[in-house]
């Protein structure tokens, strides 16, 4: 969980914020679990892996705070229960959630 903090600090990529591109990464089927995500980072697709990552991040940052995001840069997935409260796949499974929520229209990416 290391890479994805230099992601999650610059906030955004070209002009679309993290949480929209991720929330296109999965409308276009390209996400991937994020077991898989912090097993073979540099086997993931490029864009994907950082995009990905970095609202995950994101996300644990604005929904458990800044104390979550050190714990789960220290311990990695395996430390998301201790971060969060929950198991790496619920911890996936409310990060998708929170993308696909009513009310939350992001911009197409091209």
């Amino acid at each position: 969980m290391r890479l994805p903090l230099s992601t999650f600090g610059a906030g955004h990529c070209e002009r679309y914020t993290l949480h929209e591109a991720a929330a296109s990464l999965l409308r276009e089927k390209k996400a991937v679990p994020l077991r898989q995500l912090a097993a073979n980072f540099y086997a993931v697709n490029d864009v994907v892996a950082y995009l990905q990552s970095g609202s995950v991040v994101q996300f644990v940052h604005d929904t458990y705070g800044i104390q979550a995001v050190r714990t789960l840069w220290r311990g990695g997935l395996a430390q998301a229960a201790a971060a969060t409260g929950l198991a790496p796949d619920d911890l996936d499974a409310a990060w998708r959630a929170y993308l696909q929520r009513p009310g939350f229209h992001p911009r197409p990416v091209n």
